[in-house]
């Protein structure tokens, strides 16, 4: 039981560290019309574990033939609180914001403007992580390295709890801990394009060299 509880402890802080989840979950849900909030959680309007990083929010216009999927600007906080008119409306959104709220386990999503159209979904998607083990028996499967992650790093978190293990067998599990978890991360590593604001720029566009980009028009 002692392990089984410093295994759940271990768990439920990895989501915390991006690199240790090993895929992106896309999650639809109904994003109902002159709805101003939603949450998103286990039991919420978006219904999944409540992510600690979520990637990208699209909505998806079911009204086309096929389906159109669109990206959503996702509001920094400052964007948020300056924003004016929270309350605005139109057909369609064009960005979105996330609170990581925690009431009832429930973070909350608002689109912006609010959308009319009673067309609409959302399409997250999360960064998904190790889930916590419901009982010891519980089977998982996961991706190569993940074993090795999981025994290497359980075996230094209780290593304090038995004052008799000698320090170099410490000092072993902490490098092997280490060189499992860098490598868990090398191999959840996905390339992401370069984006730029493109209002940051002078009009006319060009090709823009490292140099000048550095050094500014």
């Amino acid at each position: 039981e002692l392990a089984f509880t410093a295994l759940n402890t271990l768990v439920d802080d990895w989501p915390t560290e991006r690199l240790n989840a090993p895929y992106l979950l896309r999650t639809t849900a109904t994003l109902t019309a002159s709805t101003a909030s939603f949450t998103v959680g286990t039991g919420g309007d978006i219904n999944l574990v409540r992510p600690v990083y979520i990637q990208h929010v699209n909505y998806i216009n079911t009204a086309m033939d096929p389906d159109l999927e669109l990206p959503l600007h996702m509001l920094t906080d400052d964007e948020w609180a300056l924003l004016p008119l929270k309350a605005l409306t139109s057909s369609l959104p064009t960005s979105c914001y996330y609170n990581p709220t925690y009431a009832g386990s429930l973070g909350t999503i608002y689109p912006w403007p609010i959308p009319t159209s009673a067309n609409l979904q959302w399409a997250l998607y999360s960064a998904v992580a190790v889930p916590v083990f419901s009982a010891t028996t519980s089977t998982l499967l996961l991706p190569p390295g993940y074993r090795r992650f999981i025994t290497t790093n359980l075996a230094l978190e209780m290593a304090p709890m038995y004052p008799g293990v000698p320090m170099e067998t410490v000092a072993q599990i902490e490098r092997q801990a280490s060189q499992s978890k860098a490598n868990i991360k090398r191999a959840n590593f996905r390339q992401s394009d370069l984006s730029f604001d493109a209002g940051a720029l002078p009009a006319g566009g060009g090709v823009w060299s490292v140099n000048r980009f550095l050094s500014g028009p």
